[in-house]
């Protein structure tokens, strides 16, 4: 059971008595523990193949499969205006995600993805291939002030056989009067 704490308005502390790290998923990006330093809530993970599906005349059906579509990896969570003095999570301060996000966007990373890992309970890890690709902060009035949602989006590569090697990286390509590309090396 939870123990929620609201001493001042916008700022909160939740304690749970007998729980530890080890019992809630583990999020870590490269080296760093994502989870250790911001509160998160919820995770989505959402991948599709691409494909494409041709009715003709004929009551024919074509199917025509060209792979796996990038994935997306949603991680959504809370933070506050104000902290108490006794939380140690840097991350619980609303706009901290802001600056999570600055440092590691795929702009900033000049082509090379990250690895994250995923780690449940069980132990059983799911490493991942991505780009941090967005952030969204939501400030809302709650019960016992504001409240800060945020959610971030990383944009997850396809696994690969072989396996994709760690730091993979976007080389630029030219599709010549069409744009420009990435190819993944």
């Amino acid at each position: 059971m939870s123990l929620v704490f609201a001493p001042c308005t916008g700022a909160a502390e939740v304690v749970r008595a007998g729980c530890s790290p080890d019992d809630f998923l583990t999020v870590r990006f490269d080296d760093d523990t994502f989870t250790e330093e911001f509160i998160l809530t919820g995770v989505q993970l959402e991948f599709s193949g691409n494909y494409q599906f041709l009715h003709t005349v004929n009551d024919f059906v074509y199917f025509y499969s060209f792979g796996d579509r990038v994935g997306l990896l949603t991680l959504s969570g809370v933070s506050f205006l104000n902290t108490c003095d006794a939380v140690e999570k840097d991350g619980a301060k609303l706009f901290r995600i802001y600056d999570w996000y600055q440092e590691n966007k795929a702009v900033k990373r000049e082509g090379n993805a990250l690895i994250v890992i995923l780690t449940p309970p069980s132990g059983e890890t799911v490493e991942l291939y991505g780009f941090v690709t967005g952030v969204k902060i939501d400030l809302q009035q709650g019960n016992t002030g504001p409240i800060g949602y945020w959610t971030v989006r990383v944009e997850v590569l396809p696994r690969q056989k072989p396996a994709a090697k760690p730091g993979a990286s976007l080389t630029p390509i030219s599709a010549g009067g069409f744009g420009n590309g990435f190819l993944l090396t």
